[in-house]
């Protein structure tokens, strides 16, 4: 396999960022080394709307200390550049110096931003040319607290839009979330061009998550409706984290029936799932692909369940 794309996954999870960046990609064929995602992948601008991922780079060369220098000096950079080698300021500077012969720095806007990057265990250091940053500031601009209508239960964007991702690509695909509340999985599968569907039973949160997506300039298909009245044949996938017993509506239905009815429910209407449960579920039919815990709190830890039928 050629490793030609390096991809600097967030830390905030040990297994999310991995699955949402191979759900992405479509790929199979790849390499972890700690926080980095090696392939020769396809469809990397996907990446830039992932949830838990920092960066891109193409590799330039894999090496190690002793042969660094001279693989720089073997480097044809065209156009500007600048160098970034984490907590290695002196090498930094050297590696700046040995370019600087051929082309001319430019620390605000390089053309080629040279990063030096150092796995975790095994001694190799990637030489790579970056391809872009992923905008993670815009997660921060969309959090709960400013939305129009923001229960205290409501995701984080970043969560939300990994478990969206979770599904694969969407461009051209519906996605239900038949327990929309105030639409946090919606917005991000609505920016993720996936078309859109949310119901829930609770008419307060329905009102709310239209003004969320209206505040975003978004679309979604709305229905007021109890999970097991859902008036649709087919979806691609349903994406949801269903209430849990604390300060959630079940409309006195015990959350082990609840979680039953939308299992039943995805295995007719949907090819996957990707839901969250307050412990890991025990499959009667469909494929189990994935089980994640998220801690939540020192009390409480949630699964990113990932099923296909």
């Amino acid at each position: 396999m050629v490793l030609v794309e390096l991809l600097e996954l967030s830390g905030e999870h040990p297994t999310l960022p991995i699955r949402e960046a191979i759900a992405l990609l479509g790929s199979s064929e790849y390499s972890v080394e700690g926080r980095y995602l090696l392939g020769d992948f396809e469809h990397i601008e996907r990446m830039k709307k992932a949830g838990m991922c920092r960066r891109v780079d193409r590799v330039i060369a894999i090496t190690d200390e002793s042969e660094i220098f001279g693989k720089v000096r073997e480097l044809d950079v065209n156009g500007t550049f600048s160098v970034r080698w984490k907590g290695r300021k002196n090498l930094e500077k050297k590696v700046g110096a040995i370019l600087a012969k051929k082309a001319k720095v430019d620390l605000e806007q390089p053309e080629h931003e040279i990063r030096i990057l150092e796995s975790e265990g095994n001694g190799n250091i990637y030489l790579c040319d970056k391809l872009f940053d992923v905008d993670r500031s815009s997660f921060e601009k969309r959090k709960p607290k400013f939305r129009s209508y923001s229960p205290p239960t409501s995701m984080h964007p970043r969560l939300a839009r990994c478990i969206v991702n979770l599904a694969g690509n969407g461009e051209g695909k519906t996605l239900l979330d038949p327990f929309c509340g105030s639409g946090g999985i919606l917005i991000e599968a609505a920016l993720m061009r996936w078309r859109t569907i949310g119901s829930d039973i609770d008419s307060r949160a329905m009102a709310g998550c239209r003004r969320n997506l209206d505040q975003l300039g978004l679309k979604a298909e709305l229905h007021l409706s109890d999970i097991s009245s859902i008036d649709l044949e087919r979806v691609d996938v349903i994406v949801t984290d269903p209430p849990y017993g604390r300060s959630s509506t079940t409309s006195g239905k015990k959350t082990k029936e609840l979680y039953q009815t939308l299992l039943s429910m995805a295995e007719r209407m949907a090819d996957t799932l990707v839901a969250i449960f307050p412990y890991p579920m025990e499959m009667e039919k469909g494929e189990l692909i994935s089980v994640d815990p998220v801690r939540v709190h020192r009390s409480l830890t949630r699964y990113v369940h990932v099923i296909e039928f």
